[in-house]
């Protein structure tokens, strides 16, 4: 896939499936802007970048932060002149029953999740209506279509996050901004490994968990040719449009599985 003469924004970047969205942007040519709170990470898969001949840069972001956000833009748009692709992959998850979850996550989740995808969405938005071009990619979860016990508060965070792009992609239809939302299963990174399984629905991970490097390739072909929405497996779209349609018997065979 070719981003040639493109600039984009990758939130995330310093590990797991947002490392490997950058380098998969930057060997198709991308300018690629490199955002996490992990500045040596970010630093060094930057020199990684560079060194092959394609154009990265690191700015040390905490997404939770609107001041840093803006200053993220600002950066990106002062080095290379502007943004086509915003790629909010961002985000993390702790998993416990409502009742037990610690306070922390809970806003924490809501915080990075959620927030942090509307503070970078808010800040790009201006130059991409200027530039009378570009592309929002969120990357969300099967958690936001069907939600299930311990996972009720990222599964809160993902909901949100898809409303909000959903409501976004009808308030930019007609303009050349497309907004995209990709859905992915639990996918074998640090996210999910650091994660209590234990304590995770087995419906999250009833058909096992993703390889990083096919939700990667899936992200960038959204990237590359927007759509609506993509779910990763596809089975889990059909538990969202049952969950919406007969609500009741999805949350039966949701507690059957457990």
């Amino acid at each position: 896939m070719s981003f040639a003469g493109k600039t984009a924004i990758v939130t995330g970047a310093s590990s797991g499936i947002g490392k490997l969205i950058a380098e998969g942007l930057a060997r198709g040519g991308a300018n690629v802007v490199l955002a996490a709170r992990s500045a040596d990470q970010l630093d060094e898969l930057a020199a990684a970048i560079n060194q092959t001949g394609a154009k990265a840069l690191a700015v040390a972001t905490d997404v939770s932060d609107v001041n840093a956000v803006q200053a993220l833009i600002d950066q990106a748009v002062a080095t290379f002149g502007r943004v086509d692709l915003l790629i909010n992959n961002a985000g993390y998850g702790v998993f416990d029953s409502i009742e037990h979850i610690d306070w922390k996550h809970l806003e924490g989740m809501i915080t990075v999740n959620y927030f942090g995808a509307m503070h970078c969405i808010r800040a790009v938005l201006p130059v991409m209506r200027k530039q009378n071009s570009g592309h929002i990619v969120n990357v969300a979860s099967v958690a936001g279509l069907v939600s299930t016990h311990n996972m009720g508060s990222y599964s809160a965070s993902k909901h949100a996050l898809m409303a909000a792009s959903e409501a976004l992609q009808i308030e930019l239809r007609g303009t050349p901004i497309k907004c995209s939302i990709v859905c992915p299963a639990p996918i074998a990174t640090p996210f999910f490994e650091s994660a209590d399984f234990n304590k995770m629905s087995r419906f999250a991970s009833l058909f096992g968990t993703l390889k990083p490097h096919d939700v990667t390739d899936i992200v960038l072909h959204v990237a590359a040719n927007p759509t609506t929405q993509r779910v990763i497996p596809r089975i889990y779209h059909l538990f969202g449009v049952a969950y919406r349609i007969f609500p009741a018997f999805t949350r039966w065979l949701v507690k059957l599985v457990g």
